[in-house]
């Protein structure tokens, strides 16, 4: 039942008599209950969706159009097409982890697919208490493929933060479902996979037949190769790196790779400012490890 009522103005006299109350539901229609869709969608009542959901669809679409740019630069996935990347791209998780997390540890079994999208991540192993880092990986970098080749594969080393990250996590489940549609994507895995196997091969090589001043030496063009940027006086490693760091990529103990630094700035191949190194001439470097 509805009521209607009348306010009183100074013009006029006593109120009008007040007419009787009528049922609403005589002459009109029983308003139509909102559909599931429209309550799950968020719509107002006249069909319009609310400020909130505009904001969070909007802030969706850019964090998407954010990760299909970085994958278009993966290795894994820069040969598939925007629509292949689009329809990828909401089986990732963004996860944020402070500077020392252990993502996984050596052991563990591998559920999870890793790509970076910014901080630095070092993968290594415990050889008789000694630590040796296998790989520094950073933004754009990915890791933890192998758990999405085969079921229950336990991790080979153990990936830990330098600082802080924001990682895209894809479940091998999730990814197992795509990957069965997209046979591009299984030959550029299993390319993927060797090529990383091949690098680890060498890194066993090295550590058996090259002494530590050749080890070095090669981690540094290593490193140049993948972070380094052109400046003037030659190739900046844009990446911090401790000499007990550097130690533990080469292989050997803290003094001797302080050693061969120092020997390497004396004879002007490189200089270290603030952690950073810059090689005055990478062609005069890998001379000396041939």
């Amino acid at each position: 039942m509805q009521s209607f009522f009348y306010f009183r103005h100074k013009s006029f006299g006593s109120l009008p008599p007040r007419p009787p109350d009528r049922d609403i539901e005589g002459p009109f229609p029983p308003k139509p209950e909102r559909s599931m869709i429209d309550k799950q969608a968020n719509f107002g009542e006249n069909g319009k969706r609310d400020r909130n959901t505009q904001l969070f669809d909007r802030e969706r679409v850019r964090l998407m159009s954010k990760l299909i740019t970085l994958l278009h630069d993966v290795p894994l996935f820069q040969d598939l097409s925007v629509a292949e990347l689009e329809t990828i791209v909401p089986l990732f998780a963004e996860r944020k982890f402070k500077k020392g997390t252990i993502l996984f540890f050596e052991g563990d079994v591998g559920e999870e697919f890793y790509l970076i999208h910014s901080g630095v991540v070092k993968i290594y192993r415990i050889d008789n208490s000694k630590e040796i880092i296998l790989s520094l990986f950073r933004e754009g970098d990915f890791f933890g493929e192998m758990s999405l080749v085969q079921k229950g594969l336990k991790r080979s080393a153990t990936a830990e933060t330098l600082e802080a990250c924001s990682l895209y996590t894809l479940m091998r489940s999730d990814f197992q479902q795509f990957m069965e549609r997209s046979p591009r994507l299984c030959l550029k895995l299993m390319e993927v996979t060797m090529e990383r196997l091949r690098k680890a091969n060498e890194k066993i090589y090295d550590l058996t037949f090259l002494d530590v001043r050749t080890r070095t030496i090669k981690t540094i063009c290593r490193l140049a190769e993948e972070y380094g940027q052109p400046k003037a006086g030659g190739m900046f490693i844009d990446m911090k790196l401790t000499h007990q760091q550097l130690a533990n990529m080469v292989g050997t103990v803290r003094e001797s790779v302080t050693k061969v630094l120092q020997e390497l700035q004396e004879d002007d191949h490189i200089a270290i400012d603030k952690k950073h190194i810059l090689i005055k001439d990478i062609q005069a470097m890998k001379k000396q490890i041939y």
